[in-house]
């Protein structure tokens, strides 16, 4: 059935190699720069204000445009676990939000055009695309 969301699963070993090979090049295409020093873009403004707050004072801050709650909660576990100061851990919920986006958006064109090949177009336009990197390694909610 072209709208089955377990079609990777029935696909030929080909499309699984193929949907694996794009995933693994968008992650490490997210991955390059994700260490460079914070305080780029907004990530001063996120840091400044909420990166020290507790997961209290963060899960019930939600009048403030600027604090993506559940980004935040996750942000500061990381931090808790791997230290405020490490950019990869203050960045990492950014990028895997970013390469679990590039799953779902082969699901999605799997779905809506019932073709492994444009499936497989569509997760390759999004795993290089320089804007979807750059918001994979921004230390945001958006």
């Amino acid at each position: 059935m072209p709208g089955n969301p377990r079609g990777l699963w029935s696909s030929p070993l080909s499309a699984r190699w193929g949907f694996a090979g794009l995933l693994v090049l968008g992650a490490i295409l997210r991955l390059i720069g994700l260490n460079r020093p914070l305080g780029d873009f907004d990530e001063n403004h996120a840091l400044l204000w909420f990166g020290g707050l507790s997961f209290h004072k963060i899960a019930t801050t939600y009048f403030d445009p600027s604090n993506h709650i559940f980004y935040t909660l996750v942000q500061r576990f990381m931090m808790n676990l791997f230290g405020a100061e490490n950019e990869i851990a203050v960045r990492f919920p950014s990028f895997a939000a970013g390469v679990a986006s590039l799953a779902l958006t082969f699901l999605l064109a799997r779905r809506l055009a019932g073709s492994r090949s444009v499936a497989l177009l569509a997760l390759l336009f999004a795993a290089v695309n320089p804007v979807h990197i750059l918001y994979s390694q921004t230390a945001r909610g958006y």
